[in-house]
């Protein structure tokens, strides 16, 4: 029987004997896919190289289907799309199919087949954030595959959350340590 395995990103409320954490609100899980159907192994079904290698045939067989630059009121965003489950899950790999230089970053998932990025260069990191929280939330809550409603700085593969909320003055967010910085010296 031929089979393969893909990691899979999901809300976190995912059952746990399934999971493993991977980014505020998202955890991770190895499915099967073979001629039979497709499931979710169990926690103790797979080791560390399993997890590696599910993670390696993402990498090569789940890159996006198609990447468009979007204009968000002067911030271009990058939108990578794949028509499958696992499309979020390239997400470690965004440096294999976008210019994404020494600072990382900012990131969402809102959809299971869907990444978007803003790669930090000198665009405003605060007026890239500002932009993708409100499309990040709607694309989030519109579905279908909805995934995450939070907007991450990536850097080397990592999700760093960045919380955020809307305030008085309109979106609000705080910055992790090493963005912060990023942020003061663009100012």
């Amino acid at each position: 029987m031929q089979f393969d395995v893909r990691i899979r990103l999901t809300p976190a409320d995912a059952p746990s004997d399934h999971v493993r954490p991977f980014a505020e609100g998202v955890v991770q899980s190895v499915s099967l896919r073979s001629a039979e159907g497709e499931r979710d192994l169990r926690i103790d079904e797979i080791d560390d190289p399993s997890w590696n290698s599910a993670w390696g045939q993402t990498r090569t067989l789940e890159q996006p289907q198609e990447i468009n630059t979007i204009d968000a009121n002067g911030v271009p965003l990058m939108h990578l799309f794949s028509d499958t489950l696992y499309g979020a899950s390239f997400v470690p790999f965004l440096r294999d199919v976008v210019d994404v230089g020494g600072e990382g970053a900012l990131v969402s998932i809102p959809l299971v087949h869907s990444v978007l990025v803003h790669p930090i260069t000198e665009v405003s990191v605060v007026q890239a954030a500002q932009a993708m929280i409100p499309i990040t939330r709607q694309v989030h809550k519109s579905g279908p595959g909805s995934l995450s409603p939070h907007v991450y700085w990536w850097r080397d593969g990592s999700l760093t959350w960045i919380p955020t909320y809307f305030g008085r003055d309109g979106v609000e967010f705080h910055a992790p340590n090493g963005l912060a910085d990023l942020i003061a010296d663009q100012d």
